[in-house]
């Protein structure tokens, strides 16, 4: 996900150059939140970079453990940027990695002190 977060970033800048956009989200039918905090900070991303407000269509359906898209239309191209969680598996695992990385640390970080050092 954090590749994804810093992908969009670069794709943001199309916001400035004629595209629009919109970001979608689908989680399992069980959770409480919509839209998920992801898709809230995708799109606060892409209006700190972009300059533009993207609307989130959120979805809420069967055992999905996360899809989020961020659409970006002009009149002559779409790009579409997709992050498809295929269970939750990544998510321990990640988790996991940062336990293990923050041992013996101390101060506040973030997910990509993390996994840019992996």
């Amino acid at each position: 996900m954090n590749i994804f977060l810093e992908t969009a970033r670069a794709a943001a800048a199309a916001l400035q150059q004629g595209y629009f956009g919109q970001i979608m989200e689908r989680h399992h039918a069980a959770k409480k939140d919509a839209p998920s905090g992801t898709a809230v900070v995708l799109q606060q991303l892409m209006s700190e970079v972009g300059g533009a407000e993207l609307e989130i269509t959120s979805f809420r359906e069967g055992d999905a453990a996360g899809l989020h898209e961020i659409i970006l239309d002009s009149p002559n191209d779409t790009i579409r940027l997709e992050h498809d969680a295929k269970s939750r598996q990544g998510f321990a695992e990640g988790a996991i990695r940062a336990a293990e990385w923050l041992s013996g640390k101390s101060g506040f970080f973030d997910f990509k002190d993390v996994w840019r050092v992996l």
